[in-house]
Order: structure tokens, then sequence, then C-alpha cells
């Protein structure tokens, strides 16, 4: 929309005889309505729709499932063991000459129960408590970094409609200057070689617009990509909005207080942490296997020679008892298993400690950018200003003869370098501000209100 289009290019109204070129007003303070047959796509409905149902979304969903799903099944062997085994025996004799005896039948129920295992199961349990806390953290990371692809698509987008807009306002202005430039030539004012000019400066104006909209209409491309299509993104059709975020306090305070936030609450960083306590609880369970393993069992048996047709008490027997396993001797294979999972959780620690550089270092440098982005903002609102009034001044004396047409080129040409810049350094500048929400890891999630509309 032309709301962050800072710049209003002045339009001339042709006059027969000595024309007249006069201004049709300065950069707008309120944001024009959307053309009619447009929709306004804002960022954080692009967001919204993204997250709804995104492949990667669904792929970090199910690695949640997976880890559940494993949790449960390590904590199903808390509980007593129960099998049913059912057979078949059928003895040979082997070629001694004798007859083979008859088939024995049998059918029984066990039961067995670990009592103790040096806490191998306990450990277990926590490391895989640990994996699915940290494939939750690592679903919200998904959310973060799809919301950030969405926000970066979205106002490279943005900044390709911004330079069509300014592309097709200077397009129209050249195209105005032509037609002058025709009419002062028909009535000897003016050489052909200065509407030839004008011809070229069209021309190149109207190749700068195709570009624009050949970049634009690639970025909404991939901006509906990452929308899974859930939303037709065309130029005819779409109209994209400047956000209007409110500007963060930036700091070295307020660098501190961010970088507090991000580590207590970036879901990258957490799904770190809670893989760095798995590994632990893995090894405290790999050294907890030197004990021996204690195990409860009990089991009521039925066979019969020859037939199924068991016979109660006399074909039955049972029995209870406690096993004792203890691995005395495995070849150093627990030694080296426990030095695998310490070297795992040295790695995991330095992995960890290199993602807090990481992201103590995006966050300095998206606070510098903030800071210069408004410094540069409110350097190029006066430098617009100042070509602006340049253009009005070169303009009359153009008209009253008293300067060449190059002249003229070049206060057009600072005018619209002058607005571009204005217009790309606003997009910037909110464009920080909401990769620093993102980078703090604010708003990761949907609502629920927002998952299901």
């Amino acid at each position: 929309m032309k709301c962050y289009a800072i710049l209003a290019i002045l339009l001339f109204a042709l006059v027969s005889g000595a024309a007249e070129v006069s201004p049709a007003g300065g950069p707008a303070a309120n944001p024009p309505p959307v053309p009619a047959g447009k929709t306004t796509l804002r960022l954080a409905e692009a967001q919204r729709l993204a997250m709804l149902d995104h492949p990667s979304l669904r792929a970090a969903a199910a690695r949640v499932r997976q880890a559940y799903a494993t949790e449960l099944r390590l904590r199903a062997g808390c509980w007593p063991q129960m099998q049913i085994v059912a057979g078949i025996d059928q003895p040979l004799s082997l070629g001694r000459g004798g007859e083979d005896e008859s088939a024995l039948f049998s059918a029984s129920v066990q039961v067995s129960w670990l009592l103790f295992d040096g806490l191998v199961r306990e450990y277990g349990l926590l490391a895989a408590k640990s994996h699915r806390l940290s494939a939750e953290a690592a679903n919200g990371e998904a959310c973060r970094l799809l919301r950030r692809a969405v926000s970066q698509a979205y106002f490279a987008a943005l900044l390709a409609q911004l330079r069509m807009e300014i592309a097709a306002q200077d397009t129209t202005f050249n195209q105005q200057l032509l037609g002058l430039a025709t009419k002062r030539l028909a009535k000897g004012m003016a050489s052909r070689s200065e509407m030839l000019n004008f011809e070229i400066r069209a021309g190149d104006a109207e190749r700068v617009l195709l570009e624009s909209r050949r970049d634009l209409a690639e970025a909404l491309a991939l901006l509906e990509i990452l929308l899974c299509k859930r939303k037709r993104l065309r130029l005819a059709t779409t109209e994209l909005e400047l956000p209007q975020q409110p500007v963060p306090a930036t700091g070295e305070e307020r660098l501190r207080l961010d970088l507090a936030h991000a580590l207590a609450h970036r879901p990258g960083l957490l799904a770190r942490e809670e893989a760095i306590q798995a590994a632990r609880a893995e090894i405290r369970a790999e050294k907890g296997s030197r004990w021996p393993r204690v195990e409860a069992v009990a089991a009521y048996a039925l066979a019969h020679e020859g037939s199924a047709r068991f016979s109660h008490p006399r074909d039955a027997s049972a029995s209870v008892g406690i096993q004792i396993v203890w691995d005395v001797f495995d070849g150093g294979a627990r030694r080296q298993r426990v030095a695998g999972a310490k070297a795992v959780v040295v790695e995991q620690l330095a992995d960890y400690q290199e993602a807090v550089l990481d992201v103590a270092g995006e966050l300095r440098q998206l606070h510098r950018r903030l800071d210069y982005e408004q410094q540069l903002v409110a350097r190029q609102k006066k430098t617009l200003a100042a070509a602006e009034e340049d253009r009005r001044l070169v303009l009359a004396l153009y008209e009253g003869g008293h300067v060449a047409v190059t002249r003229l080129n070049e206060v057009q040409k600072d005018f619209v370098h002058s607005s571009e810049r204005l217009a790309v350094h606003q997009i910037l500048w909110q464009q920080a501000i909401e990769e620093l929400s993102i980078a703090i890891g604010s708003g990761n999630r949907l609502s629920a209100a927002e998952e299901n509309p």
C-alpha cells in the first residue's frame, strides 16, 4: 500500500501553450484505501496461515509423539510382565530303531517383575522424559524458524512491491515530461534531442517497472509456498501492508535483559538443555548396569502327552522364585558405553555454548541494526525533503528556460533515489523490530483460538 511510500510524486497538469507542472501534494500522512479488487495480507495473518498446517511443524509434532511413545514404553517396564506360552514337542528316536514317543502338549502362564536393576530403568525414564521435553522445545523452535522465514519472505515481497510503486510513479512522471517535451518541440520551444532524452528516460523507467513487477511476482510466489498455498497471492489481487510495530528500547541494559529472556525462553536453547540432561541420565543408566538384576518370577503350566486334553491337577505345575542375573564380565563393553555417553555430554555442552554465543551475537547485531536504521530513516527524511524542494525549484527554472534538461534529469533521479532509500530503510527498520521479537523467543506458538479459528 502507499501508506509506507513516504513520497508522493508530484503530478503534472499539462496546460496548452507554455505548459506548467504543479505539485499534487506531499508525503501521505494517512494510508489510502486498498484499491478495488485487492485484498490486504498483513504479516501477522501470513504467519498465522503458515503455522496452521506447515509440513515442518507436522514433522516436529510427529517427533514429539515418537518421544512420548518411547517414554510410555519404558514406563510400562515398571509393571509386572505376563506371558502366555503354548507349544507342542515331538520327541524323535533319531534312527535308534524305536518308535517315536507321543507328542507333548503344553501351555503356561508366566509372570515376571523386575525388582531391581541398579536404577537403570529409573535413569532410562529420566532420559526418555528429557528427550520428550527436548522434542517439544524443538517443535517450538520449528515454529520460531517458520515465523522468521515467513517474516523474511514477507518483507522481501513488501520491498519489491514498494519498488514497483516507485517505478510506476517514476514512469508516469517521465511520460508526462515526454508529452510536455513533444508539445514544446511542436511549438519550436525545444530541440528534438530534448524530446528524445525524455523518451529514453521514460523507456528506462518502464524497464525498471517491469523488473520490479518480476521481482514482486517471484517474492509473492515464495511467500505463497510458505503459506502452503492457503492463500493465492497475485500482483493484481494482493496488497501487502507495512506493519507499524512499537519501537523497542535499545542499549546495553536492554540488550542484557533481552539476552536473559532469550536464554530462558528460546526453544532451540531449551531443546539443547534437555538433550544434555538426557545424555547425563544415560550415563547414570550405563553405570547402573554394573549391579545385579533381581527379578521375581511365577509360572503356572499344564502338560499332557498325546493330546491337549489337560487335566487339573494331574497335568498342572506351578512355581515361584527369585532370579538374580549379574553381568560380571563383558569384555569392557560397559566401560566403553559410559565413555561414549560422557563424550556425548561434552559435545552437547559445547554445542549449547556455541548456540548461546550465536544468540548473543544475533541480539547484539539486531540492536545495532535498530539504532542505525532509526538514524538512517531520520536522515533520509531530511534528504527527501531537500530533494523534493530542489526538484520543485529546478522545474520552475526549466519552465522559464533557465536550466538545461540534464539538470532536470538529475533532480528527478535524486528525488526517486531518495524516496526509494527512505522507504527501504523504513522497511528494514520494521523488519529488524520483528526479527528482534523472534530472536528473543517471543510469540512462537499459535494461541488456541488461532489454531482453531
